[in-house]
């Protein structure tokens, strides 16, 4: 009696509830943290005598009318109750309770063996893991928002690069204009600054005092051209 007393305190410390099934899945055992189940529970049908026996008690109830994850299991559930699968689980679960939080549950099946280990049903555990399934979706989210975040500094990096290299592309360009234009009009250039060193050296008597003066600093804007 001790033994029973202390496996349901672990149990619902835990919040752990167990039901034991025959082979028709209807339940013939129960115990634990069975609030877990009443507070999320969520009816495969709406039948009314169905729900009712879930809320006032379990017994002849099948796990499947409160177990709706469970559809489309049907193939792992005939593996169990045949023992030919060692063991069935369903990891976080969604469900919400009567305050409208989330609450995450894991759902494990093992088949019920006998003495001489044959299957007689099965035997059903649902444990309340919202801690670490939140943890978790916390953990899923952040992974997401670093990732975007990873995307947009590539594709930042991406703009930069393109913009370097057209940067670069443009100095190139300027600095060929530059070289060229100064190759090109070297000759005239020079042309003109002899012109104009003729009439200032030669030709100063045509020249009022006013004109050599702004024919000097042409000359000297024109010569630095040549440099």
């Amino acid at each position: 009696m001790f033994d029973i007393y202390v496996a349901q305190l672990v149990l619902s410390e835990r919040k752990i509830a167990y039901f034991v099934t025959n082979q028709s899945l209807q339940i013939i055992g129960y115990g634990g943290h069975l609030q877990l189940v009443r507070e999320t529970q969520e009816p495969l049908s709406t039948d009314e005598p169905a729900i009712n026996r879930l809320s006032n008690g379990f017994l002849g109830l099948s796990i499947v009318d409160f177990t709706p994850e469970l559809v489309g299991h049907e193939e792992q559930l005939r593996a169990l109750l045949a023992g030919e699968l060692a063991t069935f689980r369903l990891d976080f679960i969604n469900r919400e309770n009567p305050q409208g939080e989330l609450v995450y549950l894991n759902l494990t099946l093992y088949p019920r063996l006998d003495e001489q280990k044959r299957p007689q049903g099965l035997l059903y555990l649902l444990e309340d893991v919202t801690a670490m399934g939140r943890a978790a979706q916390q953990l899923t989210q952040q992974h997401n928002e670093l990732y975007l975040l990873h995307r947009q500094l590539h594709d930042t990096n991406l703009q930069l690069t393109a913009a370097n290299a057209e940067l670069r592309a443009l100095d190139e360009l300027k600095s060929r204009f530059v070289s060229i234009a100064a190759h090109e009009l070297r000759t005239p250039i020079a042309t003109m600054l002899g012109y104009m060193d003729f009439m200032l050296q030669d030709d100063q008597e045509a020249l009022s005092p006013n004109q050599q003066n702004h024919l000097e600093i042409v000359r000297r804007s024109t010569k630095r051209l040549l440099t």
